[in-house]
């Protein structure tokens, strides 16, 4: 029975994470292969996967929130984990990224044994070019990259930016596979049940969905509501940026906070939100928020505050708005036209049709596996 062994590169409480491996679990288990994930947590996976081992090595520290010291930190521990990873026998080794540690410490294999790099973020790329500290970090990191690229006899990534950042330095560009980030068959077919009647409410309603951190900057989105008091505006999620958001929308009355929410829980809340909105500032223009699938899933309006590869992706679908990121006027005259077209009203079967059949997780992974299979 072949053996595949997957080090992750943040814990598996994660969404994004979670909705990443689990097709690769699923797609092993059906081929009939063993399965290995390490973690840095023992957070567990809800399904109840018989030939799944987890294999923890949870951190021994807090993480300081001192970049430079979480750097180090976080340094020393990939180091650790790595060198057990190494012990461990697999037929394939899948080692995923954005944690560039992950690649500083990775070797070259020899003989049969394979290894993957599976790519969700090029996060290095988002640091800001003014500051020097960054410029010389994003430089270092470029350059570990460029290096250590070729010690993998596969890659996969989640969309056509990291897929062209990688054609120009990988030397094996036939092994090269577009994983694209989406949406499970299973979450899709459930979505697909929302209807064009669930859209029509008398009380407007627009509603984030996703992580709360520093690149999403949901400072406009509450900026904005504050702006429309007789619209509910809805922010369902946690992250790092959560308290201080919390303390910005004080008095806002017709703004509310959910946290996190499970998946029966937030499919009720796309059947009764009007208009989805979601936002990546400047510097994160190479990523596609892997929320914006779902959104498209639902057949609702979507205003997205972005560019670069995002805004590209929506150019094929229809019933959204892209407009600037971190721009409250922008924000403001998008929900004006919205509303004053009755917009919000209107659903796109297309949207969800193309969805089906180019963004599902669990048909994008096949690609990888027929290399795999291969090997």
């Amino acid at each position: 029975m072949k053996t595949i062994t997957i080090l992750l590169s943040n814990s598996l409480d994660r969404p994004v994470i979670r909705n990443r491996i689990i097709p690769i679990i699923e797609k092993s288990i059906e081929k009939k292969y063993k399965i290995k994930i390490i973690s840095n947590d023992d957070k567990k996976l809800d399904n109840n996967y018989t030939k799944l081992e987890h294999i923890s090595y949870k951190m021994p520290f807090n993480i300081p929130k001192n970049f430079i010291a979480r750097g180090f930190m976080e340094l020393f521990y990939t180091k650790y984990v790595l060198k057990k990873v190494y012990k461990i026998k697999s037929d394939i080794l899948i080692i995923t990224i954005p944690s560039i540690f992950n690649l500083i410490f990775c070797k070259k294999f020899k003989g049969k044994q394979k290894q993957v790099l599976d790519i969700r973020d090029l996060t290095w790329e988002y640091l800001e070019d003014k500051f020097i500290i960054q410029r010389s970090i994003k430089l270092f990191f470029r350059k570990v990259f460029k290096n250590k690229i070729n010690y993998f006899d596969a890659i996969s990534c989640s969309n056509k930016y990291e897929y062209k950042y990688i054609k120009n330095l990988y030397k094996n560009q036939c092994n090269i596979f577009l994983y694209s980030n989406g949406i499970s068959q299973k979450q899709f077919n459930e979505l697909n049940e929302i209807k064009e009647d669930d859209n029509k409410y008398e009380k407007i309603s627009i509603s984030y969905i996703g992580n709360l951190g520093i690149a999403q900057n949901l400072e406009t989105f509450i900026k904005v509501s504050k702006l429309w008091p007789n619209i509910r505006f809805n922010i369902i999620g946690e992250g790092k940026d959560f308290k201080r958001l919390l303390k910005l929308s004080k008095g806002c009355e017709n703004l509310s906070f959910f946290g996190k929410l499970g998946w029966s829980e937030i499919k009720s809340i796309y059947k009764k939100t009007n208009i989805l909105y979601a936002q990546l500032s400047k510097n994160f223009s190479g990523a596609v928020p892997s929320k914006l699938y779902e959104y498209l899933a639902t057949g609702k309006f979507i205003i997205y505050g972005g560019s670069g590869e995002a805004e590209k992706v929506l150019k094929d679908f229809n019933n959204n708005f892209v407009i600037s990121p971190d721009n409250a006027s922008e924000l403001n005259k998008a929900l004006e036209k919205i509303i004053e077209e009755k917009l919000y009203k209107n659903f796109s079967e297309k949207n969800k049709e193309k969805i089906e059949s180019n963004y599902i997780r669990d048909k994008n992974i096949e690609n990888l596996f027929k290399y795999i299979n291969s090997n």
